[in-house]
Protein backbone atom coordinates (compact mmCIF):
# COMPACT_ATOMS: atom_id res chain seq x y z
CA UNK A 1 0.00 0.00 0.00
CA UNK A 2 1.44 3.41 -0.98
CA UNK A 3 1.53 6.45 1.24
CA UNK A 4 -1.36 8.20 -0.57
CA UNK A 5 -3.71 5.28 0.06
CA UNK A 6 -2.72 5.14 3.72
CA UNK A 7 -3.39 8.86 4.05
CA UNK A 8 -6.83 8.56 2.47
CA UNK A 9 -7.76 5.61 4.68
CA UNK A 10 -6.67 7.55 7.76
CA UNK A 11 -8.76 10.54 6.82
CA UNK A 12 -11.79 8.36 6.19
CA UNK A 13 -11.47 6.62 9.56
CA UNK A 14 -11.05 9.94 11.31
CA UNK A 15 -14.16 11.28 9.54
CA UNK A 16 -16.19 8.23 10.62
CA UNK A 17 -14.97 8.60 14.17
CA UNK A 18 -15.98 12.23 14.30
CA UNK A 19 -19.43 11.49 12.88
CA UNK A 20 -19.94 8.61 15.33
CA UNK A 21 -18.81 10.77 18.20
CA UNK A 22 -21.20 13.51 17.19
CA UNK A 23 -24.02 11.01 16.79
CA UNK A 24 -23.35 9.44 20.19
CA UNK A 25 -23.44 12.84 21.84
CA UNK A 26 -26.79 13.53 20.25
CA UNK A 27 -28.04 10.11 21.30
CA UNK A 28 -26.88 10.76 24.85
CA UNK A 29 -28.80 14.02 24.90
CA UNK A 30 -31.92 12.22 23.65
CA UNK A 31 -31.58 9.43 26.22
CA UNK A 32 -31.78 11.95 29.04
CA UNK A 33 -35.38 12.57 28.05
CA UNK A 34 -36.42 8.91 28.60
CA UNK A 35 -36.87 6.95 31.82
CA UNK A 36 -33.80 5.05 32.85
CA UNK A 37 -35.48 1.70 32.30
CA UNK A 38 -36.12 2.54 28.62
CA UNK A 39 -32.75 4.05 27.80
CA UNK A 40 -30.98 0.83 26.72
CA UNK A 41 -33.79 0.05 24.28
CA UNK A 42 -33.87 3.61 22.94
CA UNK A 43 -30.07 3.62 22.55
CA UNK A 44 -30.23 0.42 20.54
CA UNK A 45 -32.89 1.83 18.23
CA UNK A 46 -31.07 5.14 17.65
CA UNK A 47 -27.70 3.56 17.12
CA UNK A 48 -29.13 0.99 14.73
CA UNK A 49 -30.80 3.72 12.74
CA UNK A 50 -27.52 5.63 12.48
CA UNK A 51 -25.65 2.58 11.34
CA UNK A 52 -28.23 1.85 8.66
CA UNK A 53 -29.98 -1.10 10.28
CA UNK A 54 -33.28 -1.35 12.06
CA UNK A 55 -33.51 -3.23 15.32
CA UNK A 56 -35.24 -6.55 15.12
CA UNK A 57 -38.40 -6.48 17.20
CA UNK A 58 -39.73 -9.86 18.23
CA UNK A 59 -43.29 -10.14 16.97
CA UNK A 60 -45.72 -11.60 19.46
CA UNK A 61 -49.20 -12.32 18.14
CA UNK A 62 -51.83 -10.52 20.08
CA UNK A 63 -53.85 -12.83 22.22
CA UNK A 64 -57.56 -12.28 21.86
CA UNK A 65 -59.31 -11.39 25.05
CA UNK A 66 -61.49 -14.01 26.66
CA UNK A 67 -64.53 -11.85 26.08
CA UNK A 68 -63.99 -11.31 22.32
CA UNK A 69 -62.41 -14.67 21.45
CA UNK A 70 -64.62 -16.58 19.02
CA UNK A 71 -65.80 -19.93 20.21
CA UNK A 72 -64.50 -22.97 18.35
CA UNK A 73 -67.85 -24.70 18.70
CA UNK A 74 -71.51 -23.82 19.07
CA UNK A 75 -72.41 -21.64 22.00
CA UNK A 76 -73.31 -23.73 24.98
CA UNK A 77 -75.79 -22.85 27.62
CA UNK A 78 -74.23 -21.85 30.95
CA UNK A 79 -74.41 -24.74 33.31
CA UNK A 80 -76.51 -24.27 36.41
CA UNK A 81 -74.53 -24.04 39.65
CA UNK A 82 -74.32 -27.33 41.44
CA UNK A 83 -76.60 -27.49 44.41
CA UNK A 84 -75.54 -29.14 47.63
CA UNK A 85 -79.09 -30.30 48.21
CA UNK A 86 -80.88 -32.80 46.06
CA UNK A 87 -84.13 -31.45 44.72
CA UNK A 88 -86.87 -33.73 45.91
CA UNK A 89 -89.91 -34.30 43.83
CA UNK A 90 -93.15 -33.60 45.63
CA UNK A 91 -94.72 -36.77 46.90
CA UNK A 92 -97.95 -37.72 45.27
CA UNK A 93 -100.85 -37.34 47.64
CA UNK A 94 -102.27 -40.67 48.61
CA UNK A 95 -105.78 -41.21 47.37
CA UNK A 96 -108.33 -42.49 49.80
CA UNK A 97 -109.79 -45.68 48.46
CA UNK A 98 -113.49 -46.33 49.07
CA UNK A 99 -113.72 -49.07 51.68
CA UNK A 100 -116.35 -51.70 52.35
CA UNK A 101 -117.11 -53.99 55.25
CA UNK A 102 -119.35 -56.98 55.74
CA UNK A 103 -122.35 -57.20 58.04
CA UNK A 104 -121.64 -58.70 61.46
CA UNK A 105 -124.17 -61.53 61.84
CA UNK A 106 -123.51 -61.77 65.57
CA UNK A 107 -124.56 -58.18 66.27
CA UNK A 108 -128.16 -58.15 67.51
CA UNK A 109 -129.81 -54.87 66.53
CA UNK A 110 -133.39 -56.13 66.94
CA UNK A 111 -133.62 -55.42 70.67
CA UNK A 112 -135.77 -57.32 73.17
CA UNK A 113 -135.95 -57.71 76.93
CA UNK A 114 -136.41 -53.99 77.47
CA UNK A 115 -133.75 -53.03 74.91
CA UNK A 116 -135.03 -50.96 71.96
CA UNK A 117 -134.05 -52.01 68.50
CA UNK A 118 -131.54 -49.88 66.68
CA UNK A 119 -134.25 -48.95 64.18
CA UNK A 120 -136.45 -47.65 67.02
CA UNK A 121 -133.51 -45.84 68.65
CA UNK A 122 -132.64 -44.02 65.42
CA UNK A 123 -136.27 -43.00 64.90
CA UNK A 124 -136.28 -41.54 68.39
CA UNK A 125 -132.98 -39.62 68.08
CA UNK A 126 -133.43 -38.54 64.41
CA UNK A 127 -129.75 -37.95 63.58
CA UNK A 128 -129.34 -35.68 60.58
CA UNK A 129 -125.73 -35.69 59.43
CA UNK A 130 -123.44 -38.68 59.20
CA UNK A 131 -121.53 -37.19 62.13
CA UNK A 132 -124.63 -37.47 64.29
CA UNK A 133 -125.52 -40.91 62.95
CA UNK A 134 -122.02 -42.20 63.69
CA UNK A 135 -122.32 -40.96 67.25
CA UNK A 136 -125.75 -42.58 67.65
CA UNK A 137 -124.45 -45.92 66.31
CA UNK A 138 -121.42 -45.97 68.62
CA UNK A 139 -123.56 -44.89 71.58
CA UNK A 140 -126.12 -47.63 70.91
CA UNK A 141 -123.50 -50.36 70.64
CA UNK A 142 -121.46 -49.35 73.71
CA UNK A 143 -124.16 -47.86 76.00
CA UNK A 144 -127.42 -49.58 75.01
CA UNK A 145 -126.06 -52.99 74.04
CA UNK A 146 -123.17 -52.53 76.49
CA UNK A 147 -120.60 -54.14 74.25
CA UNK A 148 -117.00 -53.52 75.37
CA UNK A 149 -116.11 -52.00 72.03
CA UNK A 150 -117.55 -50.93 68.70
CA UNK A 151 -115.82 -51.73 65.45
CA UNK A 152 -116.21 -50.36 61.95
CA UNK A 153 -117.91 -53.64 61.09
CA UNK A 154 -120.51 -52.95 63.82
CA UNK A 155 -121.08 -49.47 62.49
CA UNK A 156 -121.41 -50.78 58.92
CA UNK A 157 -124.07 -53.19 60.17
CA UNK A 158 -125.94 -50.27 61.78
CA UNK A 159 -126.01 -48.38 58.46
CA UNK A 160 -127.30 -51.45 56.66
CA UNK A 161 -129.90 -52.18 59.34
CA UNK A 162 -131.72 -48.89 58.82
CA UNK A 163 -130.94 -48.78 55.09
CA UNK A 164 -129.07 -45.49 55.40
CA UNK A 165 -126.81 -44.41 52.56
CA UNK A 166 -123.27 -45.43 53.50
CA UNK A 167 -120.49 -42.81 53.19
CA UNK A 168 -118.22 -43.56 50.24
CA UNK A 169 -115.13 -43.31 52.43
CA UNK A 170 -116.52 -45.12 55.42
CA UNK A 171 -113.49 -45.23 57.71
CA UNK A 172 -112.64 -41.61 56.95
CA UNK A 173 -116.18 -40.66 57.96
CA UNK A 174 -115.51 -41.82 61.53
CA UNK A 175 -112.10 -40.12 61.56
CA UNK A 176 -113.84 -36.88 60.55
CA UNK A 177 -116.49 -37.41 63.24
CA UNK A 178 -113.70 -37.57 65.80
CA UNK A 179 -111.54 -34.74 64.44
CA UNK A 180 -114.24 -32.28 63.38
CA UNK A 181 -116.96 -32.86 65.98
CA UNK A 182 -115.33 -34.79 68.81
CA UNK A 183 -118.37 -37.06 69.19
CA UNK A 184 -116.31 -40.25 69.31
CA UNK A 185 -112.85 -41.50 70.27
CA UNK A 186 -110.76 -43.92 68.22
CA UNK A 187 -108.17 -46.27 69.72
CA UNK A 188 -104.91 -47.33 68.09
CA UNK A 189 -106.66 -50.48 66.88
CA UNK A 190 -109.44 -48.32 65.46
CA UNK A 191 -112.01 -49.38 68.02
CA UNK A 192 -114.77 -46.78 68.39
CA UNK A 193 -115.79 -45.27 71.70
CA UNK A 194 -118.34 -42.60 72.54
CA UNK A 195 -116.91 -39.39 73.98
CA UNK A 196 -118.40 -37.08 76.61
CA UNK A 197 -119.47 -34.67 73.88
CA UNK A 198 -121.04 -37.56 71.98
CA UNK A 199 -122.99 -38.66 75.05
CA UNK A 200 -124.36 -35.15 75.52
CA UNK A 201 -125.33 -35.04 71.85
CA UNK A 202 -127.26 -38.33 71.97
CA UNK A 203 -128.79 -37.91 75.43
CA UNK A 204 -129.64 -34.19 75.39
CA UNK A 205 -129.38 -32.66 71.91
CA UNK A 206 -131.13 -35.33 69.85
CA UNK A 207 -133.63 -35.21 68.43
CA UNK A 208 -133.17 -31.59 67.33
CA UNK A 209 -135.44 -29.19 69.24
CA UNK A 210 -137.33 -28.18 66.12
CA UNK A 211 -138.03 -31.82 65.09
CA UNK A 212 -141.15 -33.62 66.36
CA UNK A 213 -140.43 -36.76 68.33
CA UNK A 214 -141.41 -40.03 66.75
Amino acid sequence: MNEDAIAIEGETSNSHYLKLKTELLEIAAILEKFPEALRPRVFEVLLGTYCGRLPVVAHQPAQPSKESAPSSGPASEPSAPASSETVKEPKARKKTVPDTYSIDPDLNLHGGNGVPSFQKFVEEKQPGSNFEFNAVAVYYITRVLKLPRSSLKHAWTCYKDVKRRIPEYFKQSFTDTKNQKGYIKITDDFDLEISGRGENLVEHDLPPKDSPKA
